[in-house]
């Protein structure tokens, strides 16, 4: 291919945006050569699609057939395109040797799922430069961006509830019953933000003759995939985003762990933002013990939002008056992250193995796509306050250790 194309984005080095906000940049287009094109347009697109596949068999004519069904969903949120040279269906034009500038603008759409690259599916946005030629292979470049679906903790109250968690069990051998253990795990808040280190406590009582191997927290995300057709149907993508393990428990004692699990980049909960495509996080405790006994596990929901709480820092350095890079559209009720009292983010790529580099959805040979992996907002400098102490003294004459958590 002759031609060369840079796209860059204004104001806006990292290629990351929330709904609501104004998407504008300059397409640059290097020809080498002359050649005849009938149009050269941009489109700016977002959507979601979804879609797997299922072996399936029937009879026929006594014999057994398999055959494939496809599942599939799409759902799409903008579409903006925009002739900078000649119409559609128009007459040729020659277009000579140089360099040919163009500029593009959008106002993004408010509510916009944020970007997302999943096992079966994929939310994607995306600037499209294409060279419309006669009797020719268009010359197609892409460029993806981010888009951050806005999720401010500090605007819903249930996010500042704190997470507890109580469970216990008994073993038994031989028909008898070895004592009882019981696990209790709590954190302040039960939302955070990318980032965070989330304190937690996890104490654990065990009273049996039981070895507990060992004391895990984990926080696991799951992605549900929605397809329209042929039917209506799910399939399920889940995965352990962030882990922490504590050491073992021994029989008859007490250990109160205090320590944190920080939270890699990692797209925010989707509240109802795509129809097809949702993600959700849930925080586990974990008490692994030996042989055939099963592992006392405890669950709670868990919210990964796009602006952290308040509450959950302590250091005044970090609450300070500052605007976000990216430019913005004037107020209109329902406006993305002014960050007015806390630091704006850093952005990184989502974590390694976690989501899928950008793959374009037709292979063409003449399409040139930048390498590219979404960023989520990381918050490494927003300090989050140590767990509170616990209370050691009710330990029944059982030995307690105590682990303090790291800054």
């Amino acid at each position: 291919m002759a031609t060369k194309c840079v796209i860059h984005f204004d104001n806006n080095r990292q290629g990351v945006f929330y709904g609501g906000q104004l998407l504008s940049g300059t397409v640059q287009l290097i020809t080498q050569k002359e050649k005849t094109v009938r149009a050269i347009h941009i489109t700016i697109e977002g959507y979601a699609s979804v879609h797997w596949t299922e072996s399936r068999s029937r009879r026929e004519n006594d014999r057994t057939v398999h055959y494939t069904v496809d599942y599939r969903a799409h759902d799409q949120y903008l579409s903006s395109r925009t002739y900078v040279l000649g119409r559609e269906g128009g007459d040729s034009i020659d277009l000579h040797p140089g360099t040919y500038s163009y500029n593009f603008q959008v106002a993004l759409p408010h509510q916009l799922p944020s970007s997302l690259e999943g096992e079966y599916g994929h939310i994607r946005y995306q600037v499209v430069v294409t060279i419309d030629r006669p009797w020719r292979f268009d010359n197609v470049f892409k460029k993806p961006f981010t888009v951050l679906y806005s999720l401010d903790l500090n605007r819903d109250f249930t996010y500042k509830t704190p997470i507890f968690l109580e469970d216990e069990k008994t073993f038994c051998c031989m028909c008898c019953q070895s004592g009882l253990l019981v696990a209790k795990l709590s954190v302040p808040f039960s939302g955070y933000a990318p980032g965070q280190k989330v304190p937690f406590v996890f104490k654990v009582e065990n009273e049996s003759t039981v070895d507990c191997e060992n004391i895990r927290v984990k926080l696991v995300q799951e992605i549900v995939f929605t397809s329209d057709t042929p039917e209506r149907d799910t399939r399920k993508q889940t995965r352990k985003v962030a882990e922490k393990n504590l050491g073992p428990v021994l029989k008859l004692s007490n250990k109160e762990f205090k320590n944190v699990l920080e939270l890699p980049s990692i797209p925010p909960s989707s509240i109802n933002s795509c129809r097809i495509i949702s993600t959700s996080y849930s925080f586990y405790g974990v008490v692994h013990t030996p042989g055939c006994h099963t592992n006392l596990e405890m669950i709670a929901p868990f919210t990964v939002g796009s602006v952290p709480l308040y509450e959950s820092a302590t250091n005044p350095a970090n609450i300070i008056t500052q605007q976000p890079t990216a430019p913005q559209l004037p107020d209109q009720g329902d406006s993305p992250p002014g960050y007015n009292t806390i630091v704006p983010p850093s952005y990184e790529e989502a974590t390694a193995k976690a989501d899928k580099q950008y793959v374009p959805d037709d292979v063409d040979p003449h399409a040139q796509v930048e390498p590219y992996v979404p960023k989520y907002p990381v918050y490494y400098n927003f300090a989050t306050a140590p767990p509170e102490e616990g209370n050691s003294s009710d330990n029944r004459g059982l030995d307690t250790v105590s682990y303090g958590w790291k800054s």
